[in-house]
């Protein structure tokens, strides 16, 4: 078994791609600039703000603590997991889409 754990360095960020709902041990898809991969956050802290009401949506940036298991299964195949112990910063991403449009107040 292979294990590590790391704080990614400062300006990495990882984006949750995908809408679902917020749940405890389910694995939430990321993305860390051109890699995909999913990964379960237990961070109860993070889940409390989340049930306090703090949005949580596609599109924000999380700086996580990210732990990575790879482990050889019975039939030779290699399966990684990925689990965030913690989360350390959300960058919430409030206005997705941008003004097509200048309002310059002319009709």
């Amino acid at each position: 078994m292979i294990s590590a754990a790391r704080s990614l360095p400062s300006g990495n960020q990882i984006s949750y791609n995908t809408a679902q709902t917020a749940e405890v041990g389910v694995a939430w898809h990321f993305r860390d600039k051109d890699v995909s991969f999913d990964a379960k956050i237990d961070d109860r802290k993070f889940w409390k703000r989340i049930d306090e009401g703090e949005a949580f949506a596609g599109g924000d940036r999380l700086r996580v603590h990210l732990q990575t298991t790879a482990r050889r299964t019975p039939f030779g195949r290699v399966k990684v997991e990925r689990v965030i112990p913690r989360v350390i910063d959300v960058t919430h991403i409030r206005n997705r889409q941008t003004k097509l449009f200048e309002d310059d107040g002319a009709i």
